[in-house]
C-alpha cells in the first residue's frame, strides 16, 4: 500500500484500511467486492438468508394487486406446478 493510501493525515491507520491491508475484512465494506462478501457472510446462516430474501424481494400490496389482475399472472406456470 502507498503512503497514506487508507490513512489519515496524521499517519495513523484506519482499523478498516489496516484490515483491508491484512487481507481481512472491514467493519464498513466500501467496494462492491467488499459488500458481496458481507452479504455472503451473513446469509451463511440460513435463517438470516430466508429473511433477507422476504424483506429484498416482498411486492407492496397494491403492485400485487395490479399483477394479480393480469389473466395469466393467475396460472401457475408449468415450472412452479412441476415443483408443487
Amino acid at each position: 500500500m502507498r503512503v497514506g493510501a487508507g490513512r489519515s493525515s496524521c499517519g495513523r491507520w484506519s482499523g478498516d484500511a489496516a484490515k483491508r491491508a491484512a487481507g481481512w475484512s472491514p467493519a464498513t465494506p466500501v467496494t462492491v467486492e467488499e459488500k458481496v462478501e458481507a452479504i455472503r457472510d451473513l446469509a451463511a446462516d440460513e435463517t438470516v438468508a430466508a429473511l433477507a430474501a422476504c424483506d429484498l424481494w416482498i411486492i407492496p400490496p397494491r403492485v400485487g394487486r395490479m399483477i394479480l389482475a393480469i389473466p395469466p399472472a393467475r396460472t401457475p406456470s408449468p415450472m412452479i406446478a412441476a415443483s408443487a
